[in-house]
């Protein structure tokens, strides 16, 4: 199953945040972080060959989840050299509807062709996408724990694959360039856990509920 995870940091504790159901029937022996090396990778044209790696570091972890939540934890038990976690305070809350936001995953829908020896396979790309948070009697069946950006539905296949990365948006609301570069501010309002097709949006889990399960999880 193809999915996105988010690294955090909360509190004292590392981890890797995803949707729970990206995990129900897969979830990992192990985790391999792997640094890009200071030289820059080298990508094979053919898709045949391995990319280049200087070193790699194996975490230990153990898994919390919610099901109701649709939110899962990998958290680590020891410190991961060299990568960094972006830190989710306590007081992070999601913003109200039309607030601009952006996520970064994998979805299926941007999957692209690859040859392995004979054989073709498809690898989901990473994709950067802007969108907006829906008004929510616009979308429908929104839980209260829920908010929905919209997605464009431009190749009739649904996103799968943005489940557990994070909607971020900017909390100082800049609205040109100088302002970004002055006072650029990341805020987290969730993280993406459904896709509703007939409305072409993204429904997602809100920061606040997240925080509440980590704060049970981790005590």
């Amino acid at each position: 199953m193809i999915g996105t995870g988010t690294a955090l940091r909360f509190r004292t504790s590392n981890m890797v945040l995803i949707a729970d159901h990206v995990l129900r029937n897969s979830v990992p022996e192990d985790i391999f972080f792997i640094p890009p090396p200071a030289n820059g990778f080298r990508l094979s044209t053919s898709g045949t060959d391995s990319p280049e790696y200087n070193w790699r570091f194996q975490a230990a972890f153990r898994g919390v989840r919610d099901e109701s939540l649709d939110v899962a934890a990998l958290v680590f038990d020891n410190e991961i050299p060299g990568c960094r976690f972006f830190d989710l305070p306590e007081t992070a809350s999601t913003p109200g509807k039309n607030t601009p936001v952006a996520i970064c995953g994998y979805p299926r829908a941007k999957a692209k062709p690859f040859l392995w020896g004979d054989v073709v396979g498809f690898i989901a790309c990473p994709d950067f996408q802007g969108a907006t948070l829906m008004d929510p009697d616009a979308v429908g069946d929104l839980r209260s724990f829920q908010f929905a950006i919209d997605y464009p539905d431009n190749t009739g296949v649904p996103p799968s694959g943005y489940s557990g990365a994070m909607v971020w948006y900017d909390r100082a609301g800049c609205r040109t360039l100088e302002e970004l570069r002055e006072r650029l501010d990341i805020g987290a309002a969730g993280i993406v856990t459904d896709h509703r097709t007939a409305h072409a949006a993204l429904a997602c889990t809100k920061i606040e509920s997240i925080i509440h399960f980590l704060q049970q999880n981790l005590e």
